[in-house]
């Protein structure tokens, strides 16, 4: 990082700060460094499943089962909601768990 990179202030608690120190002196990484790279990492992972559960969106199961609403019919309830996730888990398992499997292996590599 350059030093005209933007700045910010941080608060953390001494347990917290002693474990980033650790970690970046296991990583060969200055505490900053390891900071930014952590962050980074949380973003691109949140990223990531927010990507491989799109799918999983009430609009996408009604789409996926051909839902039509009728006059009257009520929203979808959160446990009819659960209850089709978990089929549609299952069912996108092995895809999802395999782009995010490759994903993080792309992103070990660049380290």
């Amino acid at each position: 990082m350059a030093r005209n990179d933007p700045q910010l202030k941080l608060r953390l608690t001494e347990e917290l700060k002693d474990k980033i120190v650790e970690a970046a002196k296991a990583n060969g990484r200055s505490v900053n460094s390891e900071i930014a790279y952590r962050l980074e990492e949380s973003l691109l992972f949140e990223e990531m499943q927010q990507e491989a559960f799109a799918p999983l969106s009430d609009d996408y199961i009604k789409r996926e089962l051909d839902w039509q609403p009728v006059d009257g019919d009520q929203p979808i309830t959160r446990s009819e909601h659960l209850a089709i996730t978990g089929v549609m888990l299952d069912q996108h398992f092995q895809q999802f768990g395999a782009e995010m499997i490759t994903q993080i292996k792309k992103l070990l590599e660049k380290k």
